[in-house]
């Protein structure tokens, strides 16, 4: 017989990425490539002009665009199987029916946990109508561990490039549907 599943995944099981975290027992300088980043995109910038009144324009130096965000280990997901034709496939059915790890921010309308939380947990929600939870596999690191971020930052950023920071949330019926259209408000709500 297998051993049960704890209610609430080990900070230490949680692997490199999964969910935005990077901590001490997931990372190895392997990694460091699938580090998600901003980078400056010079395709987007330009100067910005400033006038005073009755002046011509002048440039003082000063950039508007906007960062390209790279994120390798996006890559990595697991993919679909392929469908049969006419084949149902919910990938977040093992989430909804407390099969596997997610972290929950809302159940419905009530919000559930911190969306700065390192604990996974089991719970089955199948008899709610919307969840949010954190995305498992996010284009940006949400938790890096204070004992890494100087560490990884001499090794990833320069004048251009950042670590991406942010938080990726999914939001989903719990009731399937092929296409958001086929939801009645009711559903929803």
């Amino acid at each position: 017989m297998y051993p049960e599943k704890p209610s609430v995944l080990p900070y230490e099981d949680i692997p490199f990425m999964h969910l935005g975290i990077i901590n001490r027992h997931n990372f190895n300088w392997d990694m460091l490539p699938f580090v998600p980043k901003k980078r400056w995109d010079p395709l987007t910038t330009k100067l910005i002009p400033l006038k005073s009144k009755g002046q011509k324009a002048r440039t003082n130096f000063k950039y508007v665009g906007h960062f390209s965000y790279i994120s390798p280990i996006r890559g990595l997901r697991p993919k679909p199987k392929e469908r049969k034709p006419g084949e149902v496939v919910n990938i977040f059915k093992p989430i909804i029916a407390g099969e596997d790890y997610a972290i929950f921010i809302t159940l419905d309308e009530e919000r559930y946990e911190n969306s700065f939380s390192t604990r996974p947990s089991l719970k089955k929600v199948s008899e709610r109508k919307a969840v949010t939870i954190i995305n498992r596999f996010p284009s940006m690191v949400r938790m890096l561990e204070e004992d890494l971020v100087s560490e990884i930052r001499a090794k990833v950023e320069d004048d251009y490039t950042k670590i991406a920071f942010g938080i990726n949330l999914v939001t989903l019926p719990v009731r399937y549907f092929e296409s958001i259209s086929d939801a009645r408000i009711e559903d929803l709500y």
